[in-house]
């Protein structure tokens, strides 16, 4: 007998034969066949059924169906995902309010489980990372806090082997956004100043190793003055707390910068922050906003706008919509070739089941967790 426990295309095989000996008046029973067939095609997914701006109560454990693999499609088992940000703004109808239910879930790292007919760059047991695109992201309402999921094939990546899945699980959201941040901002180029927000982040450590990999400096904004000496640690070469120990923002930074300024800057938290860091730009520099963890208001001084200085907005998937196959296959390959190399190595932290979505997304945002918060699932 099979070991059925541990193979279910063995169990439906097993159940579809007749339990007796063969003969022309035994039948097998359509009706169980098609029963396993329902159990072994369900997967278990985090839906959002309800809006819950405080918390987490619309997160629910459900069972789904596998989806009808097109064409050129990939059903990849979703191994592990991390909890970023954009995953709690839009579980929380931040980032928008699209049509109930959805699955959240804007990254992932997982295994290729079967492939649609034209897929050329992919097969079975290939691990992949999923990458965000205006074909497919969370905000379509498929995203990876599921099973198994269904993504075009121009939007995975192949995991080369150096490459642990924690590691890799980070690819999309903070790595390939740190890539692309720094060549938003390429004002900032070696030798020069930048500027970022939540300098003490999962992201915002990563602008701080890519950034000294490439020559240019950096001034940190953190909320705590407890956090600057962790951030000296990294390397990186001023950090200015937000917490008013340090006096005004936009001065500290131009001390910091033996008054020159900067000559471009990074802000994912809006509010106060945006105006501190952009009035300490350069005539005609440019901050970069690709966040809003303060909330939904930017300021700026209205001098600033005189003096050609502006605020540009930051989105992945359309950056990456904006170039050709050829270009967008070198970033992913360059952005990948920094985790292999170790030049980033993103900050990790605890893993959560499936089942655990809701305790995994409270924990993402409690103050002094560590490193990035994962949930996995098999």
């Amino acid at each position: 007998m099979p070991c059925i426990a541990c193979n279910p295309s063995d169990l439906l095989a097993f159940v579809a034969k007749p339990i007796l000996p063969q003969r022309s008046h035994v039948k097998r029973s359509p009706r169980l066949r098609q029963t396993f067939t329902l159990i072994l095609n369900q997967y278990k997914a985090v839906k959002l059924t309800k809006w819950d701006p405080q918390g987490f109560d619309g997160l629910e454990i459900q069972d789904v169906h596998k989806p009808e693999i097109g064409s050129a499609e990939v059903l990849v088992r979703v191994k592990l995902r991390p909890v970023n940000p954009a995953d709690i703004s839009l579980i929380q109808g931040r980032m928008g309010r699209p049509p109930l239910p959805l699955i959240p879930g804007t990254e992932g790292l997982g295994v290729v489980e079967e492939c649609g007919p034209e897929v050329k760059r992919f097969q079975a047991g290939q691990r992949v990372v999923c990458v965000p695109s205006k074909a497919w992201s969370a905000l379509d309402g498929s995203g990876s806090w599921q099973q198994v999921m269904l993504v075009p094939e121009a939007n995975l990546y192949p995991v080369p082997d150096e490459v642990v899945d924690k590691v890799a699980a980070q690819f999309s959201v903070t790595t390939l956004t740190v890539y692309a941040l720094l060549e938003a901002a390429a004002a900032a180029s070696e030798g020069k100043w930048l500027a970022q927000t939540a300098g003490g982040s999962f992201l915002g450590r990563q602008v701080i190793s890519l950034a000294k990999h490439r020559g240019i400096k950096v001034v940190n904004l953190v909320r705590r003055a407890a956090q600057k000496e962790e951030l000296l640690s990294l390397g990186t070469d001023a950090v200015v707390a937000t917490d008013g120990s340090d006096g005004d923002v936009t001065a500290k930074i131009l001390e910091c910068t033996g008054g020159q300024g900067v000559s471009a800057a990074l802000d994912c938290v809006g509010g106060d922050a945006t105006r501190a860091v952009t009035a300490s730009l350069l005539p005609g520099g440019s901050t970069i906003i690709y966040g809003a963890l303060g909330g939904p208001v930017l300021q700026m001084n209205i001098l600033d706008v005189f003096l050609g200085k502006s605020l540009k907005p930051f989105i992945l998937r359309q950056w990456l919509s904006g170039m050709d196959n050829e270009r967008r296959e070198q970033v992913l390959g360059e952005t990948m070739s920094l985790l292999r190399q170790g030049i980033i190595e993103p900050y990790t932290g605890k893993v959560f089941a499936l089942e655990e979505a809701r305790a995994a997304a409270a924990e993402s945002i409690r103050e002094g967790r560590g490193g990035k918060v994962y949930i996995a699932s098999e």
